[in-house]
């Protein structure tokens, strides 16, 4: 079996490939940015939901073949009609007198719209009302456009987070070019994507200071980088040395996270982007902890102001303790895992630092 070592444990590395992609699907939802995507497509869904009668179409399933052929045809004008109105190109030749070019145009463009109609469907004492009927397909015409660029958006944007995780991972050394290359995988479908350090100074909404100036960017990453992999000009020691007491890894790994929080933190406040620093920022903090055989963390919304405010404050050790306790958090997660997968005993278990 192909194993891994990762912290104390010798692990497969489909265990941990299986770990790694658990996480990365959820790292991506913590994101402020694609949190507001997916709930643009959450608000879109109920505004559509809001439309659906389903009486309506247990109604309209029985009537006779003849009626519902008819009303149905309606529904496919009322659609197509819909579409030409809000100028979405249907046909080099426009026929809304045929109802074989309205099928035809209907079948090409909109035929995943069949299943709901029915359920858009107005009756007015079971007759049925064709003015109502078009208001509401009308509606719910541009509400089904509106959840179709929605689910894009954030189907995109969790996607370009995976995609950036995992190009994080594979990176053995970090550089100014490959924290670019980072940022642009991030951002690549966002509006207005621009490639590289900010062309323009900007801010970070509510916080007090002030990020780098534009012209200092590139200069303040590298000497952010110089500072890191020098480890701040203090020494770090290995949390998983043999022979040494729980207390004393649990103090090393303590450390650790601070050394990753000061990194964070200074990169935060620098915000070299113009878009995309916080999810780059985060990204680049997993990649650091996993490279040292620590698992990595979410920071979740209910931790988000915490966050932000050791941030503000420059408060390498409060976050340097909330990177701990995470940590502390996941690791029990896998620890459970690895006991059910590989049948750890639970004396095996105490010898991990951070889980006492």
């Amino acid at each position: 079996m192909d194993n891994i070592k990762f912290g104390e444990f010798e692990i497969s590395r489909d265990f941990y490939n299986q770990q790694i992609a658990n996480f990365a699907e959820s790292f991506s939802y913590t994101s402020l940015s694609c949190e507001q995507a997916f709930k643009e497509l959450k608000d879109c869904e109920n505004e559509l939901l809001k439309l659906f009668d389903q009486q309506a179409k247990e109604y309209f399933d029985t009537l006779d073949e003849n009626t519902k052929k008819q009303i149905l045809e309606k529904l496919r004008f009322f659609t197509v009609y819909s579409a030409n109105y809000t100028g979405i190109k249907l046909d080099d030749t426009l026929n809304f007198n045929s109802q074989e070019w309205i099928d035809t145009i209907f079948s090409k463009k909109f035929s995943e719209m069949n299943e709901y109609l029915p359920l858009i469907i107005v009756f007015n004492e079971k007759e049925f009302d064709e003015r109502e009927t078009y208001r509401k397909v009308i509606s719910f015409f541009r509400l089904y456009n509106l959840k179709k660029v929605a689910y894009l958006k954030a189907q995109n944007m969790k996607k370009n987070h995976i995609d950036a995780f995992y190009y994080a991972l594979a990176l053995e050394k970090l550089n100014p070019q490959s924290i670019i290359e980072l940022n642009s995988e991030v951002t690549k479908d966002q509006e207005n994507h621009e490639i590289g350090f900010k062309k323009v100074n900007n801010i970070i909404q509510g916080a007090t200071f002030s990020t780098a100036e534009k012209v200092n960017v590139p200069q303040a990453v590298e000497q952010l980088l110089y500072s890191y992999q020098n480890n701040f000009g203090e020494t770090y020691k290995d949390f998983l040395e043999e022979g040494i007491s729980n207390e004393e890894k649990n103090e090393r790994l303590l450390n650790i996270c601070t050394r990753e929080a000061r990194f964070h933190i200074e990169f935060e406040r620098i915000h070299p982007f113009s878009d995309g620093n916080g999810r780059t920022g985060r990204i680049i903090l997993n990649r650091n902890l996993i490279k040292q055989g620590i698992t990595p963390i979410l920071i979740t919304t209910a931790m988000y102001n915490i966050y932000t405010k050791f941030i503000e404050e420059r408060d390498y050790k409060g976050l340097g303790n909330l990177i701990y306790i995470s940590v502390s958090q996941e690791m029990a997660r896998w620890v459970s895992e690895l006991r059910a997968s590989y049948k750890i005993e639970a004396d095996s278990v105490e010898k991990l630092p951070f889980l006492k």
